[in-house]
């Protein structure tokens, strides 16, 4: 999140841009698409429940473009929102969210039997 992702390649390609400041020069053009690009934009209350693998680290900007997109900060939101739309999320930062990894998540909701 923050200007530190927008410098990754990835968001540069995305819109056909070379640089942070081909992106930045254009911002209005690709606004819309950058909004496209979040899933915070497209969780839904019928989605199935999801498990973020997510660092503690929530650095506001992040230290480089590789933490900008796997932000801490990203997964507590994801999480805010999955709470706020009455979704099933799992963050695995939440010392209380009831999945060790995402093998014993994955395992729980494909065998559907609650071993964790």
């Amino acid at each position: 999140m923050g200007i530190e992702a927008a410098r990754h390649d990835m968001i540069c390609k995305a819109v056909g841009e070379d640089s942070l400041e081909g992106v930045l020069a254009r911002y209005l053009q690709y606004q819309a698409l950058f909004n496209e690009f979040s899933p915070l934009n497209h969780l839904d209350k019928n989605d199935p429940p999801y498990f973020g693998l997510s660092v503690l680290q929530h650095d506001f900007p992040a230290p480089n473009p590789g933490a900008g997109i796997h932000s801490g900060l990203m997964g507590a939101k994801m999480q805010e929102k999955s709470d706020a739309i009455g979704h099933t999320g799992y963050l695995s930062s939440t010392p209380d969210q009831p999945y060790r990894d995402e093998i014993s998540f994955l395992k729980a909701m494909l065998l559907k039997d609650g071993r964790k």
